[in-house]
């Protein structure tokens, strides 16, 4: 499939940017226990004790738009999840539910020989996928609208 064109850029890009959102995710404890400080209504000292975090559950990768600039595209999206943020003895453990809203920036059609990529994302996995995330240049996101559920309780 011949790549022209941004918008069919972007339109191929989501399968791998909702893995390259979701790994983002699994690595970010320290922003998430930011939010849950700020937004929700727990035990601060619970809260501290949270080492991981990890996507369980996303049913969705909605790309709101795009603008291009300098041969950079910087993707807009939304991807409502439930995450599982937990300490690593496992005696804090909570189910958040949260819309990861940001900004993800690659190369444009022009930038990148896209074309030498195999484009054929939803068909790959995982491993594959987060093989190709140096592609992503910038990557900006927040926990929107979180709520968090003991599961220890």
């Amino acid at each position: 499939m011949e790549i022209n064109d941004n918008k069919k850029l972007v339109e191929i890009l989501n399968c791998f940017l909702w893995e390259i959102v979701s790994d983002y995710v699994d690595h970010d404890a320290e922003s998430l226990k930011e939010v849950l400080r700020s937004k929700c209504y727990l035990d601060i000292d619970c809260i501290d004790k949270i080492s991981t975090a990890e996507v369980q559950t996303s049913d969705e990768f909605i790309i709101r738009g795009f603008t291009e600039k300098d041969g950079i595209l910087a993707i807009n999206f939304e991807m409502p999840a439930i995450i599982i943020a937990k300490s690593a003895n496992g005696c804090v453990c909570y189910s958040v539910t949260a819309c990861c809203e940001g900004i993800a920036e690659v190369p444009d059609v022009n930038s990148c020989e896209w074309n030498s990529v195999n484009m054929n994302f939803e068909d790959m996995g995982r491993v594959k996928l987060l093989s190709f995330s140096h592609l992503v240049k910038s990557l900006c996101l927040s926990y929107e609208e979180a709520e968090a559920d003991d599961l220890n309780a």
